[in-house]
């Protein structure tokens, strides 16, 4: 009885280690999540809500945060203007974009040379892989700095300026910092980039008057990028549309495209028949249809989408369009 007894106890005590082994990993999880984001140089979010750099990614902000975000986001679209030449007043976007393989285009985009500007990094709590983690190693040395950070947590990394990656210690969507419905493991960046001149950009063209959605935009922009055409003229109602989303459905290729803002189509049009540009309208109902393209004209052309409207005027009849099904 005594042997059993002994047994008992002794069972007991290799029970009760073992749970102890297991129970610490678990109180020091949040600690680990966070040795880990700081030996990879991150910096942890939920310290750093504040910052208005982190704040742009925020669901709910508060009134005085509202005016640091908007500095930052100026500065942003400044840095970008300086980035192709381009006057103040010109069109620019700042958004902030989302998913591991538009990251992916944009890097390559940016080792291009082509003239956007990348904000910040947010990343999520889990999930990250080596390969990921190296990604944005590499896509780092393209951010962009900023000297007015005016937070008032007073910690170093958060006063510095400079280009942040930022990762979170809990669930994007829990910590304020993702909409409900968004992926979790998603990365999320702040991305700005502006209208270049018409003269700046190269055939073929795609030109885009009325488009009904964001992903509408973004899947002709993702066919017409595999179709050889990066050039894209945009009324300002389609510009509208040009965010975040467009850029996730077209799989990040629209960073590879330049874009035109035209305050009027018809100026536009003007400009590249007067350029020897061949403008041609998808059209079910002429009778008279543009014969195929030769290979020694491949880029003296430019498509028109959903321009039903702006050709149906004086100025749209005074042009020489082509029609094509």
């Amino acid at each position: 009885n005594s042997t059993n007894g002994c047994r008992i106890r002794l069972s007991c005590f290799v029970v009760l280690c073992a749970r102890r082994r297991l129970a610490k990993p678990q109180v020091n999880q949040v600690c680990a999540a966070k040795k880990s984001s700081q030996s990879a140089g991150l910096v942890l979010a939920e310290e750093h809500l504040e910052d208005p750099r982190l704040g742009i990614y925020k669901t709910n902000t508060r009134n005085e945060e509202l005016e640091q975000i908007e500095t930052y986001k100026q500065y942003l679209e400044e840095e970008a203007l300086k980035a192709i030449g381009a006057s103040a007043g010109t069109p620019c976007s700042v958004d902030v974009h989302y998913s591991w393989a538009c990251l992916e285009r944009l890097y390559s985009a940016l080792e291009l040379g082509r003239g956007m500007i990348l904000g910040s990094i947010l990343l999520p709590a889990k999930n990250v892989s080596p390969e990921q983690l190296g990604l944005v190693r590499r896509i780092g040395e393209f951010g962009s700095g900023f000297s007015q950070c005016g937070t008032t947590c007073g910690t170093p990394k958060c006063s510095n300026a400079g280009f942040l990656v930022f990762q979170a210690t809990s669930n994007l969507i829990d910590a304020g910092l993702a909409i409900k419905g968004s992926r979790k493991n998603f990365c999320r960046f702040v991305v700005a980039f502006a209208s270049k001149k018409l003269s700046n950009l190269k055939g073929p063209f795609l030109v885009i008057n009325e488009i009904a959605s964001s992903h509408s935009l973004g899947q002709i922009l993702r066919t017409a990028y595999h179709f050889g055409i990066d050039s894209v003229i945009l009324s300002t109602a389609a510009w509208q549309l040009l965010d975040s989303r467009a850029m996730r459905v077209s799989v990040g290729w629209g960073y590879h495209m330049e874009f035109h803002v035209a305050s009027s189509l018809h100026e536009a049009l003007r400009e590249l028949q007067y350029l020897g540009i061949g403008l041609f309208a998808e059209c079910n109902e002429s009778k008279d249809f543009a014969e195929p393209i030769g290979p020694s004209a491949e880029a003296d052309w430019a498509l028109l989408l959903g321009c039903e409207s702006c050709l149906d005027s004086d100025a749209g009849n005074a042009l020489e369009i082509s029609h094509v099904r």
